[in-house]
């Protein structure tokens, strides 16, 4: 059946080649105007109708500290109107895929129907409020959505699009030039948050 479709048009085709590139290169033509249309990105943000809050606090948080600042974090969040289910995780998982350690939160934020918001709220405003209701002594705030997290850190390795990696062979000169590198990055306009992490042998700066 498909050779029976496909032999006639390639004969076709090689008889009238001068006409078949003809085409292929009106098309080719065409196409040229929309490259320069394309964006800088190869996924662009889409609106998953949920958020997911991963703050991260200072190494050596205890279990009973981040278990009960998991619980106010969830309790402040539920009160938003636009709130329709929260599950907040913290600790290390019985998967050795997702091993974060206790100074790293994860909360998944399910969103109500837009049509059930305050009036006038959008989704970059609501998740402005919740950071300054989240404002806690030692944590960094960092939001974003679950699947883009997740492709973010597939890509990148971290949990942000955006970091950068500082190595040094002396710990004396991390000292000095992670402080610069976190003063130079917060006064960039588009940075809402920063957050230096100690990884193996070196520091990594997040930041969205």
């Amino acid at each position: 059946m498909t050779k029976a479709i496909y032999l006639p048009v390639l004969r076709w085709s090689l008889r009238h080649w001068k006409l078949v590139v003809a085409i292929n290169l009106i098309f080719l033509a065409v196409t040229i105007p929309l490259y320069f249309r394309l964006g800088s990105q190869f996924m662009p943000a889409l609106y998953e109708g949920s958020s997911l809050y991963m703050p991260s606090a200072l190494p050596g948080i205890s279990i009973t500290q981040a278990s009960a600042l998991l619980q106010e974090q969830d309790r402040i969040i539920r009160s938003f109107p636009e709130v329709k289910t929260v599950f907040g995780t913290v600790g290390r998982s019985d998967s050795a895929t997702d091993n974060a350690p206790l100074d790293m939160y994860d909360t998944t934020i399910m969103l109500k129907p837009q049509e059930r918001w305050r009036p006038g709220m959008t989704y970059e405003k609501l998740m402005r409020e919740m950071d300054d209701k989240l404002q806690f002594p030692g944590l960094t705030n960092t939001w974003t959505m679950p699947v883009r997290n997740r492709l973010d850190m597939e890509l990148t390795g971290i949990k942000t699009a955006v970091g950068s990696k500082i190595q040094a062979p002396i710990s004396l000169e991390f000292r000095k030039s992670v402080p610069k590198s976190r003063k130079s990055l917060r006064g960039m306009p588009d940075t809402s948050s920063i957050f230096a992490e100690r990884v193996s042998q070196g520091f990594t700066s997040t930041w969205r």
